[in-house]
């Protein structure tokens, strides 16, 4: 089960990448699972360490295809490696909040179909999104990534 459900659809994500990144294409994923999301917000441990991170990304970029350098382009790995501090600095240093969400979600009697571990200014962002049309969305998401040059 978990190789069709789970597992296909990595493999399958994996293959049309490419595909779905030059088309500037959505990517909807389609199970027969029931299931409980859990959603956490970023927090302070050490694997999200500034200083960790921008060592990782380095490994990360050389160790990927030439391809997808080629697709994303030097100045995004340079624009995630300057923004990642800002993202940093707004992580919440109550890591116990997703331990806490998982434990309510594994032990309620009333399962819900959607757990936020995340402060209450996150949770209301998380519930309030999904209401805007898609158009508005891509507007709020693109307002707040990164902010990288066009591909030449």
């Amino acid at each position: 089960m978990i190789d069709v459900n789970c597992m296909g659809s990595i493999r399958v994500v994996k293959a049309f990448l490419p595909l779905l990144r030059e088309a500037r294409g959505r990517l909807i994923i389609m199970a027969s699972l029931a299931v409980s999301t859990i959603e956490p917000a970023s927090y302070r441990t050490q694997i999200a360490d500034t200083k960790n991170v921008v060592a990782q990304l380095g490994q990360y970029w050389g160790s990927i295809p030439a391809s997808v350098q080629h697709a994303y382009g030097w100045y995004y790995l340079e624009a995630l490696k300057a923004h990642w501090p800002k993202l940093a600095e707004t992580a919440s240093p109550h890591v116990n909040e997703p331990v806490d969400v998982t434990m309510e979600a594994v032990t309620s009697s009333r399962i819900k179909p959607r757990y936020m571990a995340a402060s209450h200014w996150a949770r209301v962002r998380g519930t309030l999104v999904p209401w805007l049309s898609t158009r508005i969305q891509d507007l709020v998401f693109r307002r707040y990534s990164l902010d990288l040059p066009k591909k030449k």
